[in-house]
Order: C-alpha cells, then structure tokens, then sequence
C-alpha cells in the first residue's frame, strides 16, 4: 500500500472540529480563516491567565496554568511540544481524531480550555463578566450546543502540507511508508498516530468530506463512533 507519491498524499487525512466553526468551513473552505482571530480567543486566555495569576488560590493547576500560558503565547517548544492554535492540522489517524473530540467539546483546544478557565473563575465567585463582555461571541459558546464533526480530506498536495514543527513533511511520510512496509497496516496505522502535519494551503469546498461524529456510547466514555453526513 502505497501512502504517497512525488505530489500527493494518497491515504486520507482527518481534521476534527465542532459545528462551531461548521458555517465558515463549508462557505470559505478548510484552513481559510483562523478562527480564533475573529472570536479574539487569544486575548481572552490571556486575560483570564492574568486574572487567575493574581489569585492566592489557582482554581486550576500550576503545571495547566503554565501550559495555558504557552497556549496563548502561541509556542513551539525547543523540544518540540507545538502549542499554536488556529491552523489546521490533520492526522493520518481517524482513531486519533475522534479522540482529539472527546477531549475537546469546542473543536479546539484553545477554546474548550478558555471556556474551561472562564467556568472555573466563575464558579469561585470570581468577577469574570467584564472579560465577558469584551468577548461575547467566545462567550455565548458556552451556553451553545456543539457536534463534534470530522473533515476527511483525500489527495492533499504534498506541498500544501507541513510537519507540526513547521519541517519538510517528505522525511515523516517516508517513515509513515516504512512503518506500513516492515509491520503491516495494522501495526503500521498505530505508528501513525505520532504524525500529524499542518496545512499551510486552504482546501476549498468540495476538497472535502465533512461529517457529524456520533458516539456509539452515549454516556461520554470510549472513542467508538461512525460518521454521518452532515
């Protein structure tokens, strides 16, 4: 099995989202905009970082308060750990986007941790209504209902793509290949999962697949699931 050649990936790609940003995907496309510069995402985590900061007692973790910091910073540590948000980043690993899912109810990390940090400065009884109010779109979300939803992108342009460190995806595809050649596809599929790559080109509409995620276990446990069109 082949997973690509000298200009496209041949195996399909996953990106997970949420029906947050469902409306500006279908119209504009997948990576066409950065959602989080509309919404002012960014600004508000650091707003509630500095609020929390001040605090005597943290109502989270330092260790999550430090990764929340380098969340807003936009970081990609020397050793590699890539805090940026706002592009997309797509995995050869379908498992691995459903799992992305589960642990993120906005379709971003950097959302569904803003509006975890919000929830829980105010359940202390902490004025965060002014930060609110200069946010109301990143605000209202939390008393929105959102669907996990999956995009399933096939024949992505070699070129369109990076690593996560922002590299030359050629060397991690070819070893993706060698994991498939020396373990089988199944063994293979479960290396995958240590590689996703960001899109640095848009995919326009119709690129494209776009489904709703329905769990195969409603009480919230486990990543079983099938995908319907949306």
């Amino acid at each position: 099995m082949k997973i690509f050649d000298e200009s496209h990936v041949l195996i399909p790609l996953f990106h997970q989202t949420s029906s947050v940003f469902l409306p500006s995907i279908c119209e504009l496309g997948l990576g066409a905009v950065n959602p989080h510069e509309r919404l002012g995402t960014y600004s508000f985590l650091r707003e509630l970082i500095e609020l929390a900061g001040r605090m005597k007692e943290l109502p989270i973790s330092e260790l999550d308060l430090d990764i929340l910091r380098r969340m807003a910073q936009q970081e990609i540590t020397r050793g590699g750990f890539n805090f940026r948000h706002g592009g997309v980043y797509l995995t050869p690993s379908q498992r691995k986007a459903a799992s992305y899912a589960r642990g993120n109810a906005y379709g971003s990390e950097l959302l569904s941790e803003s509006l975890r940090l919000y929830s829980a400065l105010k359940s202390l009884g902490i004025a965060v209504e002014a930060i609110g109010t200069r946010y109301p779109a990143v605000v209202e979300l939390a008393e929105s209902k959102v669907m996990p939803i999956m995009a399933v992108v096939k024949g992505v342009p070699v070129e369109h793509l990076r690593t996560e460190r922002g590299e030359d995806p050629i060397p991690r595809l070819e070893r993706m290949q060698a994991a498939m050649d020396e373990l089988g596809p199944d063994q293979g599929r479960v290396l995958w999962e240590m590689n996703d790559f960001e899109l640095c080109k848009p995919i326009p509409v119709g690129g494209f697949g776009v489904y709703h995620i329905t769990w195969k276990d409603p009480s919230g446990r486990g990543i079983s699931h099938r995908l319907e069109d949306v």
